[in-house]
């Protein structure tokens, strides 16, 4: 399974990415105006630290407008860039025109089984269900059903399953259980995965050990 990290912080980014343990980037609406950058300043920054996987997202409007943004989107880097669209309304016409366009698209904010066959349907190459809110609302259980499902839809050939609105460890597992293709880790998350103090504990023996035997 993949790790996408979900940030564009001109701090948080660097530091994780230098891990070299990362598969690419996503950005939404939310994370570029909490960075203060513009999708032409995230792309840079992101080819400045090597990343050529990454998530946009197209601004929401009618099918002919988000296709246009859609397709500016997808001129700013050479490599791996899908464009998100909302899962809603006019946000599938816009996928069905992007697909036709050779444009890659991921379907967004899918809290629904509804939601990801209707945007499998218009051509998305990836469906992001939103874990997090969805266990929040209905459960663990309530989570896995949806990812389960949305997973068969991968299996039938259909659009890939990144896992989005990860909130704790366990909805990776839930990832990971119901076999999709990635998930994407806020800072926090994906920092707990970086350092573990228990981990840090045995580390701390080894070098104890070490400098015990070459006292010897």
């Amino acid at each position: 399974m993949k790790l996408f990290l979900d940030t564009i912080d001109a701090d948080e980014l660097p530091a994780l990415w230098a891990h070299r343990a990362f598969h690419g980037v996503t950005t939404n609406p939310l994370i570029l105006a909490r960075a203060a950058v513009t999708p032409e300043q995230a792309v840079g920054r992101c080819r400045r630290l090597g990343i050529d996987r990454l998530f946009l997202q197209a601004a929401w409007g009618e099918p002919s407008a988000m296709t246009a943004d859609a397709e500016r989107l997808a001129g700013l880097l050479d490599g791996r860039l899908w464009i998100k669209i909302p899962a809603l309304e006019h946000g599938f016409a816009a996928m069905a025109a992007l697909r036709r366009a050779g444009v890659r698209t991921a379907a967004t904010a899918i809290l629904s089984l509804g939601q990801a066959l209707l945007a499998a349907e218009a051509g998305a190459d990836v469906v992001i269900p939103f874990v997090g809110r969805v266990a929040q609302a209905a459960g663990d259980e309530g989570a896995v059903r949806l990812l389960e499902d949305v997973r068969r839809l991968a299996a039938d050939g259909g659009p890939r399953v990144l896992v989005a609105s990860i909130k704790t460890e366990e909805h990776v597992r839930l990832a990971l259980r119901a076999g999709c293709w990635a998930v994407t880790l806020p800072p926090a998350v994906a920092r707990s995965f970086v350092t573990n103090p228990a981990a840090a504990e045995v580390l701390e023996q080894f070098r104890r050990a070490e400098q015990a035997g070459g006292d010897e």
